[in-house]
Order: structure tokens, then C-alpha cells, then sequence
């Protein structure tokens, strides 16, 4: 069986968000009967949703998805409706990586159980109505907004099972006999090399939680570049592992070597949360075979404690069950680490940025994304429009931070793409 493709790169963007009416109450027996232009809608979000049902990541080309526009604001003082969310389904385990190292905003979001969710990329705010530029100064308001674009975020979803203890091991140590004693799985056991093919998986139930523990599939060299060492790579890193020896054989340096290759090709050993253990498989004379393994350890298989087991031993298979209760309550594990199932993993556009001017020969550049909105539905050749703009932008201080550029009579003021004169 070959591995599924375990990542993808996707460019999302949340849906613009709708534009403000500007609008007025149209009523026979009120002469006066004031705005009510009603906001946009929100854009819609883009969501990355966890469901047990789904196997594969989903496939899906190198363009741009965008979810829904946000519906424009009306009169009455209607709001407008939210754009259509698109949801993204992916399998129990997915990681989600927005961001980069070399920008510091790299983020990580793993969806470690079904039906948990996360907004990529947040759709844009509704642009205010004229409703909600009223004032006791400005009775007759005359602007309104246009909706705000969606967040653009380029992500890797990367497929990720969950698993609190790995079992590791060279063909035909007893991993799967193993794993059949401590958990609730029922691996496939038969008395030659290679028989665990997939990952296979049990779990450790006790009153507080579920232990989940898995298999993996044994290298065949060191330097095995095959399935065994995709599948190795396709889950997260385990708060234990257990590397199994089988020390009925005389081959213990190569039983290590093997180990000793996945937890390298893993990264497991960089991870100072992982815990790893031994399990000393048939060993006839116990503290020799514990001697000799320590003696020759390269180095790598790190551990805290070793256990002896024999197939069909019960009460030794139960000592190692408890001890691993024991210990992965009292390891952090990025299980400890979730977020709440719906917490929003979009860049957090900020909000209140304050307004920027730069100047190019005799044109003022105003850079304030608020602002801007505005200036696109307005009307610059309606002097009473581009008054009220004024006065909008006299309160928030920018007319003067203008005139502290030296701005003259007859410059030009660029705003959103549209240019007024300063007079």
C-alpha cells in the first residue's frame, strides 16, 4: 500500500465583505426622515474542519479559494448577509501551518479529534451605512463604506495521526505481540520478519482517558527510504516510545542500528517531551541481556527505564501497562496542548492601524485602510460628499498631519484612488 500524498499548499482567502448603503427614509407624511442605509455583510471564512469520516487530504489545484462575498448593505437599515464559508474536511490528525520562520509569524494548529475546526483566513468586514455616520453634528449624512477584503493566507495542511505511544522496532521482535498485550489492538502476529505493513494501532483505556498506541512498521537497513519510513513520518511526535529488542538473538547491535535509524529519520530524538523506553523481549538471563544492551547502545536510544517481557507473560505485560499510565500522565504531551476546537487560527488582522502620509512631488498620499473604503463609494464631485469626507478626516487628525508635510494651495490629495485638491 503506498502512502497518500501526507501535505498540501493552498492559498485561501476569506470573502470580501459587503459594501454600506447610503440611503435615505422615503416616506410621504415624514418630510424628514433621515438616513438609514444599512452595513455590508461579513465576507465569508475560509474553515478547516477535522471529520472522522474522511482518509485523504483533499485535492485540490494550485489556485485561489475564495469563500463567499458579503451581500451589500440596504435601505431600511438592512444589513447585509454574510458570504458563504467554505469548509475544508480533512482527516482527525491534520496539522495546519500558516506563515513562515523567516516573517516570525509562523503558526501551527494540529486538529487532534473529529469535528474539531479553524478559521483560516477570516472573511472582511461590512462597510458602515450612512446610518451609522449620523451624528448630532451631521444630520444628513451622505458617506458610506465599502466592504473590507478577506484575509489572504497561503497554508500547508499536513496530514498527522495522533499518537501518545509509538512502538519501534527491528523485523520480528515481537512489536505486534507487543502492542496485542498492552492495548486493545489486534495487530497481525505471525513468526516471520515484516508482517506489520501499515500502522497499526490499539488503545490504553483507563477511567480518566484513552492511551492511544501504535505500531509502526520496521526498517529493513538503515538507510530504508520506503514505506516504513513514510508512514514513520506521517504522525506526530509521541510523548513515549518504546523501542523493542529482542534479546533471544545474537544481532542486538544491528536491532539497534535499525532503532537507532528511525528515531533519527523521525526527529523524535530532538524532541525533549519524548520519553523513550526499552522492552527486553525474551531474555533468558535478564541482567546479562540488559548489560549487553546498554553496552552497546550508540548513543541515540535514550531511556529512563527498561522492562522484561515474554510473550504470553500477563503479569509482566500488566507491570508495563500501569507504568505507562503512570508516566503519560505526567508527561506534557501536545494532546495537553490543544486549542479550543473552534479558536480561530486566521493572521488576526490587526485592527486600528493608525494612518500613514507620504508624499510624491505635489501629491499627499493618505494610507489608512478605513479611510480608503469610504473614498471608493464616494462621490468626489459632490461638494457636499467631499465636505463631509473632510470633516471625517479633520476629526481622526489626518488633515493635520497633511500640513505638516508643507502642503500648498493646489496639491493634490490622493485617497483610495481618488484625488481631491487642497485648496
Amino acid at each position: 500500500m503506498r502512502i497518500p500524498p501526507i501535505t498540501i499548499t493552498l492559498t485561501v482567502q476569506g470573502g470580501t465583505g459587503g459594501d454600506g448603503c447610503a440611503s435615505f427614509r422615503r416616506v410621504s407624511h415624514i418630510p424628514f426622515g433621515g438616513p438609514d442605509g444599512g452595513a455590508g455583510g461579513e465576507g465569508g471564512d475560509v474553515v478547516v474542519t477535522a471529520r472522522q469520516e474522511v482518509e485523504k487530504l483533499p485535492k485540490l489545484g494550485p489556485g485561489l479559494i475564495i469563500a463567499g462575498l458579503g451581500r451589500n448593505g440596504g435601505s431600511q437599515g438592512r444589513t447585509g448577509k454574510k458570504g458563504t464559508t467554505i469548509e475544508l474536511k480533512v482527516p482527525v490528525g491534520t496539522k495546519i501551518i500558516t506563515g513562515s520562520e523567516e516573517g516570525g509569524h509562523k503558526k501551527e494548529l494540529h486538529l487532534k479529534t473529529a469535528n474539531q475546526s479553524a478559521i483560516v483566513a477570516q472573511g472582511g468586514r461590512g462597510g458602515r451605512g450612512n446610518l451609522l455616520f449620523k451624528s448630532s453634528t451631521n444630520q444628513e449624512p451622505l458617506l458610506s463604506e465599502a466592504g473590507e477584503e478577506g484575509e489572504l493566507v497561503q497554508m500547508k495542511l499536513e496530514r498527522k495521526e495522533y499518537v501518545d505511544i509509538a512502538i519501534i522496532g527491528a523485523p520480528n521482535s515481537g512489536k505486534s505481540s507487543l502492542l496485542a498485550a498492552l492495548s486493545s489492538g489486534n495487530p497481525r502476529i505471525a513468526p516471520y520478519p515484516f508482517t506489520t505493513r501499515t500502522l497499526e494501532k490499539g488503545t490504553i483505556d483507563t477511567n480518566l482517558t484513552q492511551i492511544l498506541i501504535a505500531e509502526y512498521p520496521s526498517y529493513a537497513s538503515p538507510t530504508e527510504k520506503g514505506e516504513p519510513k513514510d508512514i514513520l513520518c506521517s504522525t506526530n511526535t509521541p510523548a513515549i516510545c518504546i523501542a523493542v529488542i529482542d534479546c533471544g538473538k545474537r544481532d542486538i547491535p544491528e536491532q539497534l542500528r535499525l532503532i537507532d535509524a528511525q528515531i533519527q529519520d523521525s526527529g523524535w530524538g530532538a524532541n525533549k517531551n519524548t520519553l523513550f523506553l526499552r522492552v527486553l523481549n525474551r531474555g533468558d538471563n535478564k541482567e546479562q541481556a540488559n548489560a549487553y544492551v546498554q553496552e552497546d547502545d550508540p548513543g541515540e536510544v535514550t531511556s529512563t527505564k527498561s522492562f522484561f517481557w515474554t510473550q504470553g507473560d500477563f503479569s509482566e505485560a500488566d507491570i508495563i501497562r500501569q507504568e505507562l499510565i503512570k508516566i503519560a500522565g505526567e508527561l506534557p504531551t501536545e494532546r495537553q496542548e490543544a486549542t479550543d476546537d473552534n479558536q480561530s487560527h486566521s493572521a488576526n488582522r490587526p485592527r486600528g492601524i493608525p494612518f500613514r502620509i507620504t508624499r510624491e512631488g505635489n501629491q499627499i498620499h493618505i494610507i489608512d485602510k478605513g479611510f480608503e473604503r469610504i473614498a471608493k463609494l464616494a462621490d468626489m464631485n459632490d461638494g457636499r460628499i467631499a465636505a463631509q469626507l473632510w470633516k471625517e478626516l479633520t476629526k481622526a487628525g489626518i488633515t493635520k498631519a497633511i500640513k505638516k508635510t508643507g502642503i500648498k494651495s493646489g496639491d493634490m490629495i490622493v485617497l483610495g484612488g481618488k484625488q481631491l485638491t487642497w485648496e
